[in-house]
């Protein structure tokens, strides 16, 4: 029975390749009432069916030109000027906390943390980091010594200052001694013209939760293969809480590290649409995080074209052979695509294509599906008259 069910096993991944290709999909754009630039909105619908940084998008007009587009991420103006620093790690031990913090600029010389109201002073040490494994020596020692923003404030803002540098990790050591450390709400950098990046929300996700030894495993479920770029997570208990983290495609690559804080409940890394992801949490001690739901989110994108008047527009996604075009867009100028306007696109529809005749792998896949067929018969046969000599 073993071997039958190694068998069957095989049969049944054969099966899924032969038949789980990502399909073709393509829409109409709506009437183009003029010449000019317009903006597409890429909806999760058809992201989801479209590989990381859309390089298979293509539009084409109604006789079947390409034509150039560019890919732009929504950014919404605001009047807040705060640019919020992740924590990307987060150590405790008996005389010292280490905060590394994961730089979201090319380049940094300084920002702000804003710590639970505190008038406590710390020694602290500044080291910076391009991969969060090799550390070098900014600030060896200073005061940090937070102040209360208002009379009536909860929290206690620090300014650190360094040389310029272009560390993607900076790692800020607490020296607390036997005293009790200090806790932090949040960091980031106040900012003269902020453009914060907007999101869409693609729907909850299910998951399952399981814990042992200290650790949690939440396995979270991507059942429609939406793009995912950020997970919001509400916890209802602890109230206070900081616990590192690490999110994977389930048997695959690693997305995110960072820390899950009461004020700090998303998880931002590069676009998936993997089915399945695992979240790592590390509780030690400490009682594990009651997750009631888990959000998921995709920035949002345009696509900026010039159209024309009287055209028609087909948008086509899901083609895995293709790469990112490289259209002159010579004309894409600031000045005349930010006030573009949009244009909507008809419902999506599944592409049939007809298979070529040479090259095609998916040939030699359904010939690998016919041979476990035959393998599975042959095992079966086998079985069946072993079975039948064992009757007396």
């Amino acid at each position: 029975m073993t071997a039958l069910y190694k068998y069957g096993s095989a049969l049944l991944l054969l099966l899924s390749l032969a038949g789980g290709a990502q399909p073709l999909v393509e829409t109409r754009l709506g009437t183009v009432p003029k010449d000019g630039f317009y903006r597409v909105a890429l909806a999760p619908e058809l992201t989801r069916h479209a590989r990381g940084n859309f390089p298979d998008l293509r539009l084409r007009d109604e006789r079947g030109e390409p034509v150039p587009y560019r890919i732009e991420r929504r950014l919404g103006r605001s009047t807040f000027s705060w640019l919020t620093i992740p924590v990307a790690h987060l150590e405790e031990t008996d005389s010292s906390t280490r905060i590394t913090f994961g730089m979201p600029t090319e380049r940094s010389s300084g920002f702000q943390l804003v710590f639970a109201n505190t008038a406590a002073r710390r020694g602290a040490a500044l080291t910076g980091s391009d991969d969060g494994q090799r550390w070098y020596g900014i600030t060896d020692r200073f005061e940090l010594a937070p102040q209360s923003t208002v009379e009536d404030g909860t929290g206690a803002i620090a300014q650190l200052s360094y040389p310029p540098n272009t560390y993607r990790y900076i790692r800020l050591e607490i020296r607390n001694g036997k005293a009790a450390p200090l806790r932090l709400q949040q960091a980031g950098i106040f900012m003269g013209a902020p453009y914060p990046e907007r999101w869409q929300v693609s729907g909850r996700h299910p998951f399952t939760d399981s814990s042992a030894n200290g650790s949690s495993i939440v396995r979270i479920q991507n059942p429609r293969g939406e793009l995912l770029e950020k997970l919001r997570f509400s916890i209802s208990r602890p109230k206070l809480f900081a616990r590192n983290v690490s999110l994977r495609e389930a048997g695959g690559r690693e997305l995110s590290t960072g820390v899950l804080m009461d004020r700090q409940l998303d998880l931002t890394f590069p676009g998936t649409h993997a089915p399945a992801l695992e979240l790592f949490l590390e509780n030690g001690d400490n009682p594990r995080l009651q997750i009631d739901s888990i959000v998921g989110m995709q920035r949002q994108y345009d696509l900026v074209a010039f159209l024309e008047r009287g055209h028609t527009y087909t948008l086509r996604a899901g083609d895995s052979s293709l790469r990112a075009p490289a259209y002159d867009l010579s004309g894409f100028s600031d000045s005349a695509t930010n006030a573009a306007p949009f244009l909507a696109y008809g419902p999506l529809r599944t592409v049939t294509v007809a298979a070529p005749a040479k090259g095609d792998n998916r040939v030699w896949l359904w010939i690998a599906l016919v041979a476990g067929v035959g393998v599975l018969g042959a095992l079966s046969l086998t079985m069946l008259r072993e079975a039948k000599k064992r009757e007396p």
